[in-house]
């Protein structure tokens, strides 16, 4: 449960199926009661059931809508034992960007912290990490927006530049292999995931209408689907 902090602390209750009350996670992150403030969000059970996953977040500012950083201070409680735990390493007011895999045995993440940009990749079963620097053809000034594809054994993610060139990367989970499938201007084209059959999905603005289009990874062929939509 929350409370808008302007009121009184944010806090995340867990009670058991009987309402009553186990574990309350306190809100860590005090700052001046302005807005924007940092929201304590729940991000969700792992499989098992065993941990609940939260952290802080800010809303995109100004309706910023390359805004690909997810948060930051990714944290996990044991529902067991109520023990807390950092998931993330590293500056806990640093803004970080991540998404576990679909069987929930990994997390990949980026760090607004490392410069240059490091893709890892962090085994929460064996506690092994992967990681590898992310391309620099740009000056960065975001890599996130990580999505893992439906198969489980891809990954794509954003990065955003300085000169504000986005571009769309593809990665390799198993040995960590990148490669630059798409590039653009920022606002002119959003990425929207993968779709069913494994390509990348993207909404490409052209004057006051919208393309759902979809691009193969392995050959780079855009295809467009869908009717044109106008734009508010």
């Amino acid at each position: 449960s929350y409370s808008h902090p302007a009121y009184e602390p944010q806090v995340i209750q867990i009670f058991d199926k009987n309402s009553s009350l186990l574990w309350e996670i306190p809100y860590q992150h005090e700052t001046a009661m302005v807005d924007p403030h940092p929201s304590l969000a729940i991000y969700g059970w792992s499989k098992d059931r065993a941990y609940l996953y939260f952290y802080y977040s800010f809303s995109p500012d100004g309706g910023d809508r390359a805004f690909w950083w997810d948060g930051f201070d990714l944290q996990r409680i044991k529902a067991q034992t109520g023990e807390i735990e950092q998931v993330i390493p590293g500056d806990k007011e640093s803004f970080v960007a991540f998404a576990f895999s679909l069987d929930g045995t990994q997390i990949a993440y980026t760090r607004q912290q490392d410069n240059p940009s490091i893709f890892y990749i962090h085994n929460l079963v064996t506690g092994t990490d992967k990681t590898t620097n992310v391309i620099t053809t740009h000056n960065y000034i975001r890599v996130g927006s990580i999505v893992w594809s439906p198969s489980g054994n891809k990954i794509a993610f954003q990065t955003e530049s300085d000169d504000y060139v986005a571009q769309t990367i593809f990665l390799d989970p198993s040995n960590m292999k990148q490669k630059v499938v798409r590039e653009y201007l920022v606002d002119t084209s959003y990425f929207d995931g993968w779709s069913d059959d494994n390509n990348l999905r993207f909404l490409d603005i052209r004057g006051s209408k919208g393309y759902i289009v979809n691009l193969n990874i392995i050959n780079g062929e855009l295809v467009e689907i869908g009717t044109p939509t106008p734009q508010p």
